[in-house]
C-alpha cells in the first residue's frame, strides 16, 4: 500500500534517507487504497507524497552473541525491537501453549526486563504451523494496549522455546492526561471527516458498525500517549480504514485503507482460457457465449458443500450469505449459483458461472494447504482459514477485485469486480486475493498491512507479492505445456487481456529482473514484483511443494511491531528453513536473497554449519498384505497408502546408532530418503509422507528379501526380523507371528513436518525431514508412512535400501552446537 504523509509544519528531514522520529510518528496524516490490479480507486485522490525511507544500502543488524542471561545463542538488535535466535530450552510437554510460553517468560522476565508478573501482558494470538507454535502478548498499560509493543514466543512442539521477538517498553513514561478528552462518538466523527474527502465530500457510507478504542502510542523510547484506535468500513469509498486520533487534542495522526484490493459438481475455468489454452489473443466480448471460450471449461468436484442448501455454500467457502447492494450487471440480476441436484452447470454468460469460479478455486487452494501441505493439527483441521471465506462475484463495475480484512467480524471477505473481464473468471486473481486472506489469517499483525505506525515499511508490497507468487506457483502445472514452458511466470493473463500490452498478456510476472532496494518505487505491486520474482527463484530450484510449504511457513514467524522490511522476511525464511529442513536450503536460500540485493553484507554469509552423517543401521520395509513376512535383505524400501482394497498398506522403519552422539549438543538434525524408483500416482499437488519416531523400541533388521528383487530370488530369512506384525519376530522362516508386541513397534506422532511426494521426484532426488527435537528426545529409529493412508488413495516410491545402495541409503546429517563426542 502507498502509505502518504503531510509533516506538520516545522518538521525537518535529518538527510536524505531518515526523518526525524516525532515528526514520522505523530506528523503524519496517511491515505491510501491498494487493487489487485496496482491501480487507485477512480474515487481516491491521489497521493500527497510518498512515505517509505529505505536506507542505502541496506541496513541489517549484525548477529551478535545473546549472552549468558537468556537461553539464546544469538541475537540481533533492531531500531525499536530485538530477535533472539538459536534458543534452545528444556522441553515442556506439561502445559500446552500459551502457558509454557508465560512459564518461559517469568523465568527469564529479568533479562528481558519485563515485570516479573507479566501482569501488563495479554495473549494476542496463538498460531501453529508446521514447525512452531507461535504465542504473541501485547504490553497494556493503564488497563490499555499499547501500540507496537508486543513480545512472540517461538515453541516447537516438544514446548522447546526457539526464537523471540521484543518491541516491548520497560517502564512507560506517559505524556498528557491519562484521560481522554475526546469522546469515542467525536473520535469517529474525526475518522469519517478524514474519510469523506475520498467519497467527494459525501459521509462514508458504512457497511459494518465502526468500533473505536483507547490505545497508547509510542511516540519516544519510552514515551507514550493516549489515542482512540477507530476502524471503519465502508462501501463509499470503498475500504476498510484505520485512523489514529489524539485522544487529547483530537488530531487525527494517522489515517489508513487497509483493504487488500487487487460436493457437487460444475464446470469452471482452471484457471483461465488462455493458460489452459495457449491462444494468446482470446477476447472476453462482453461475456459473450464462444465456442473457444466455453471450450476452455472444464467440469470440476466442488466438495464440502452443505446439506441444508441448494446454493454455493461449504466447509471453506461461502458464495451465498453475502450479496452486493446493487447488481452491477447491465441486466441488473445476480442470481446465485442454486441446484437441488448440487450440480452447478453454467455458461460464461451467465452470472452463476463465476461464484462456481470462486467456489472450486478457494476450496482447493484450502485443500492444498491442509491436505497436501499439511497445515492441520492433531485432529485433521485446517491451522489456516479454518472455517468457510465469504466471496462476492459480482460487487460492482470496477475493474478490480479486493480482501475486505474487517468483513465477517474480522474474518474477512472477497470482492470481485465486473470490470473488463469479470474478475471471478480469472482464478489467478481469485488465488490472488484468497492469499491476502491467508496472510491475514496467519499473522493479522503484519497482513494485509498490520495496524503499526507506518515507517519503513515492505508488508503491503510483501503481500502482494506473495499473492503473484501464489497463484502462477498453485497453477505452474496447469493449462496448455508448451504455453506454460515459457509463460508459467505470467499472473492474471486473462484479466488484463483487454487492456495489456504485452505478449502474451500479463497482469504482472514474476519472473522479472528488480532489485532491493534499487527499484523501489513506493508502489507496492511493483515493489511486491520483487518478492515474487525471488520466491520463483527459490522455487526453480526447491520445486513447487517445498517453497510454497517454507514461505507459509515463515508468514506465522513474521514480527511486523514495528514494521516489516524484506530483509527481515528472507532472514525469517531462511531460519524457518533451519527448523522445517535442518537448514539444508540456507546457501541456495542465500544466494537468491542476495543475487536481488534483499540481504547484503555478512547476512550473506553462510552459517558454516558443516553435518556429521550417521548411516543407517537397520532398515526394512513393512508390508500389511504379508505381515509375518520380513524384508530386512531387501534392495528397495517401498512405501504405499491403502489403494482401495484396505490390504495394500507399505510402510518403511529405519534405525541408527547413537552411541558417539551427545544428545545435549545436537542443534539439527534432518533424515533423508534417496528415491530409488518413483511409482507414481500421487495425485495433482502430491501426498504428505511422514516420520514418526520410534523413541522406546528396537527391531532387527532380519534378511529376509522380497521386494525389488526377481521371483527366484527372494527368501523368506531365518532368525530374527522385523514385520508387520512384530517389532521382533523370532522366527522370519515361518508366517507365523512370532512375538508379543504388534503393529512394528512404539510409534509416536510425527514432530516432523511433512514431506510432499509428487509425480515429479524421479531417481536419485531425495526426501527429507527435520527430526531435530526427535534425536535430542532419545528417538532411535523411525517408521514412515502415507498421511490419511487408509483412505483410497494411490502414490507409492521406493528408496534405497543400505543392501541396495550403502551410499544412498538412508542416513542422518546431525550439526551440533558444541562436541560431538561423548
Amino acid at each position: 500500500m502507498t502509505l502518504c504523509h503531510r509533516p506538520l509544519e516545522g518538521c525537518k528531514y535529518m538527510n536524505k534517507h531518515k526523518m526525524l522520529r516525532g515528526c514520522l510518528l505523530i506528523g503524519l496524516e496517511l491515505f491510501g487504497a491498494v487493487s489487485a490490479f496496482g491501480a487507485k480507486p477512480p474515487e481516491m485522490s491521489a497521493p500527497i507524497t510518498k512515505n517509505k525511507f529505505h536506507p542505502h544500502p541496506v541496513w541489517i543488524p549484525p548477529v551478535q552473541p545473546a549472552g549468558p542471561d537468556v537461553p539464546c545463542l544469538d541475537v540481533r538488535r533492531w531500531h525499536k525491537a530485538i530477535t533472539f535466535t538459536g534458543c534452545d530450552t528444556q522441553a515442556n510437554k506439561k502445559e500446552p501453549p500459551p502457558a509454557n510460553a508465560k512459564t518461559f517468560l517469568r523465568a527469564y522476565s529479568q533479562a528481558l526486563m519485563l515485570r516479573p508478573d507479566l501482569a501488563d501482558l495479554k495473549v494476542v494470538s496463538v498460531k501453529t504451523g508446521l514447525t512452531r507454535t507461535v504465542t504473541r502478548f501485547q504490553q497494556t498499560f493503564e488497563n490499555f494496549p499499547v501500540l507496537n509493543s508486543f513480545i512472540s514466543i517461538h515453541q516447537r512442539s516438544s514446548g522447546r522455546v526457539t526464537t523471540i521477538h521484543a518491541s516491548y517498553i520497560s517502564d512507560p513514561f506517559m505524556v498528557g492526561a491519562a484521560t481522554p478528552a475526546i469522546s469515542r462518538k467525536a473520535a469517529k466523527t474525526i475518522a469519517f471527516e478524514g474519510i469523506r474527502r475520498f467519497s467527494n465530500d459525501s459521509w462514508p457510507k458504512l457497511l459494518a458498525r465502526t468500533k473505536a478504542e483507547l490505545s497508547w502510542l509510542p511516540i519516544g523510547d519510552q514515551s507514550v500517549k493516549l489515542v482512540w484506535t477507530v476502524k471503519t468500513q465502508t462501501r463509499n469509498p470503498q475500504g476498510d480504514f484505520y485512523t489514529l486520533v489524539d485522544a487529547n487534542t483530537g488530531a487525527r495522526l494517522l489515517q489508513e485503507n487497509q483493504s487488500a484490493f487487487a460436493e457437487g459438481t460444475g464446470m469452471a475455468n482452471d484457471p483461465n482460457p488462455i493458460q489452459t489454452s495457449g491462444i494468446l489473443d482470446l477476447k472476453d466480448n462482453d461475456d459473450a457465449i464462444s465456442l473457444e471460450l466455453d471450450g476452455q471449461r472444464i467440469a470440476v468436484d466442488l466438495l464440502g458443500l452443505d446439506g441444508g442448501t441448494t446454493l454455493l455454500k461449504g466447509e471453506f467457502v461461502d458464495l451465498a450469505t453475502y450479496d452486493t447492494p446493487t447488481c452491477p450487471r447491465l441486466d441488473g440480476v445476480c442470481p446465485d449459483a442454486a441446484n437441488a441436484n448440487r450440480a452447478y452447470f453454467y455458461t460464461r454468460d451467465q452470472p452463476e458461472f463465476e461464484q462456481v469460479v470462486i467456489y472450486n478455486a478457494v476450496d482447493s487452494v484450502q485443500r492444498y494447504l491442509r491436505d497436501i501441505l499439511s497445515f492441520q493439527d492433531a485432529k485433521g483441521n485446517a491451522t489456516i482459514r479454518n472455517f468457510p471465506t465469504r466471496a462476492v462475484a459480482h460487487w460492482y463495475t470496477n475493474d478490480e477485485s479486493f480482501y475486505s480484512p474487517l468483513a465477517d467480524n474480522g474474518r474477512g471477505v472477497l470482492y470481485f469486480g465486473d470490470g473488463g473481464v469479470d474478475d471471478g473468471e480469472d482464478a489467478d486473481i481469485i488465488v490472488h486475493e484468497f492469499g491476502h486472506a491467508i496472510q491475514h489469517n496467519q499473522n493479522p499483525l503484519c497482513f494485509p498491512g498490520g495496524s503499526y505506525i507506518p515507517q519503513e515499511n515492505d508488508a503491503r508490497a510483501i503481500g502482494e507479492g506473495f499473492g503473484d507468487y501464489f497463484a502462477a506457483s498453485f497453477y505452474a502445472d496447469k493449462g496448455d505445456a508448451t504455453y506454460q514452458a515459457l509463460n508459467a511466470a505470467c499472473v492474471g493473463e486473462w484479466d488484463s487481456s483487454p487492456y495489456s500490452s504485452t505478449v502474451p498478456t500479463c497482469l504482472r510476472r514474476v519472473d522479472g529482473s528488480k532489485q532491493y532496494p534499487n527499484d523501489l518505487v513506493n508502489e507496492v505491486h511493483k515493489d511486491g514484483e520483487i518478492w515474487s520474482a525471488v520466491l520463483w527463484d527459490i522455487r526453480a530450484e526447491l520445486k513447487g511443494p517445498v517453497t510454497d510449504q517454507l514461505v507459509l511457513e515463515h508468514h506465522f514467524n513474521l514480527d511486523c511491531s514495528n514494521g516489516l522490511t524484506m530483509p527481515q522476511a528472507a532472514l525469517e525464511v531462511i531460519d524457518t528453513d533451519k527448523l522445517l529442513f535442518a537448514g539444508v536450503h540456507e546457501n541456495i536460500l542465500l544466494a537468491k536473497f542476495c543475487g536481488r540485493g534483499i540481504l547484503v553484507g555478512n547476512a550473506c554469509i553462510s552459517s558454516g554449519k558443516l553435518p556429521i552423517v550417521l548411516s543407517v543401521k537397520q532398515d526394512s520395509t513393512l508390508v500389511q498384505d504379508a505381515p509375518n513376512r520380513n524384508d530386512g535383505a531387501s534392495p528397495e524400501l517401498h512405501l504405499r497408502p491403502d489403494d482401495a482394497s484396505g490390504s495394500n498398506l507399505i510402510r518403511t522403519v529405519v534405525a541408527f546408532d547413537f552411541s558417539v552422539i551427545n544428545r545435549a549438543n545436537v542443534d539439527t538434525a534432518r533424515l533423508v530418503m534417496t528415491v530409488q524408483q518413483n511409482l507414481g500416482g500421487w495425485g495433482n499437488y502430491g501426498r504428505n509422507v511422514v516420520a514418526h519416531p520410534l523413541k522406546a523400541a528396537s527391531f532387527p533388521e532380519g534378511n529376509g528379501q522380497w521386494l525389488g528383487v526377481a521371483e527366484s530370488l527372494r527368501t523368506a530369512g531365518s532368525g530374527n526380523g522385523i514385520t508387520w506384525n512384530c517389532n521382533i519376530d523370532t522366527d522370519i522362516s515361518n508366517t507365523e507371528k512370532d512375538c508379543t508386541i504388534g503393529a512394528g513397534g512404539d510409534a509416536k506422532p510425527s514432530t516432523a513436518a511433512p514431506f510432499v511426494h509428487t509425480n515429479g521426484l524421479k531417481s536419485g532426488d531425495e526426501v527429507t525431514w527435520d527430526v531435530s527435537d526427535d534425536v535430542k528426545d532419545g528417538t532411535t529409529g523411525w517408521l514412515l508412512n502415507v498421511t490419511q493412508e487408509i483412505q483410497n488413495i494411490n502414490g507409492e516410491v521406493a528408496y534405497f535400501s543400505k543392501e541396495g545402495n550403502s551410499a544412498l541409503a538412508p542416513r542422518l546429517e546431525i550439526t551440533f552446537k558444541a562436541s560431538i563426542l561423548n
